[in-house]
């Protein structure tokens, strides 16, 4: 047997090592629940889908049929029960905008945008109406403050946005808007948006006209023209 040097020996042994090591890792798969870097992309037609046992949907985006067989790119999340709480999506045809719809659990839009004109179609926000004969609002003979009108608002706002308008016999007269009981601002007129003291969402909000004479004002008539919560 002719001589092998120890160090072509040991050489091949190292070989024999590394090659085992890249056997073993090219049998390793990666994690199928992870995407540690890039990107998933699902393209041509396809969807992602988080599908429950019993067949529900509960959230589908990427190609979605339409109702006249044509599909388009969307998204809809679904409750439980499969009824749907939220989609991106026209559900006619793949040409109109994309309508972003929230339905409660009865199935009913409780909001809507208006892809036409833009803003909201739903909710319906009610606009008050107001007299605009000053001699029908309430009136007050008084030196010292009185309420006129109050409003009680369960707001969803930290802020709300105030018109009032005050019309008097003789000059003076002033006006004050309380809120929650404290004093929002003072003058001729308010036509400006206030903080709610203490904001907490959901909770009911009182609000307050309150006028008094000053000068020679004999009377003081006033009125809410509009009041209504802003962001």
């Amino acid at each position: 047997m002719p001589h092998i040097p120890q160090d072509v020996l040991d050489r091949i042994a190292s070989l024999e090592r590394q090659v085992k090591q890249l056997a073993g890792r090219a049998n390793i798969r990666p994690a199928l629940n992870q995407v540690l870097s890039g990107d998933v992309v699902i393209g041509e037609g396809g969807q992602l889908m988080v599908r429950a046992e019993g067949g529900v949907e509960h959230f589908k985006v990427g190609d979605i049929p339409s109702y006249y067989d044509d599909t388009e790119f969307g998204t809809i999340l679904r409750r439980r029960d499969g009824s749907i709480a939220l989609s991106i999506w026209n559900g006619q045809d793949a040409v109109n905008p994309q309508v972003i719809r929230i339905k409660d659990a009865k199935g009913n839009e409780i909001l809507a945008e208006n892809i036409e004109q833009g803003g909201l179609h739903r909710p319906h926000l009610a606009q008050p109406w107001f007299d605009v004969q000053p001699v029908r609002w309430p009136k007050t003979e008084s030196w010292s403050w009185e309420t006129l009108q109050e409003a009680h608002i369960e707001t969803e706002h930290g802020k709300l946005r105030v018109f009032a308008q005050k019309a008097t016999v003789g000059n003076g007269g002033e006006l004050r808007l309380l809120i929650n009981d404290q004093e929002a601002a003072k003058g001729d007129g308010f036509d400006d948006t206030y903080t709610v003291p203490n904001f907490t969402y959901g909770q009911l909000v009182a609000v307050q006209l309150q006028a008094r004479r000053t000068d020679a004002a004999e009377a003081v008539w006033a009125t809410f023209s509009r009041v209504h919560g802003v962001g």
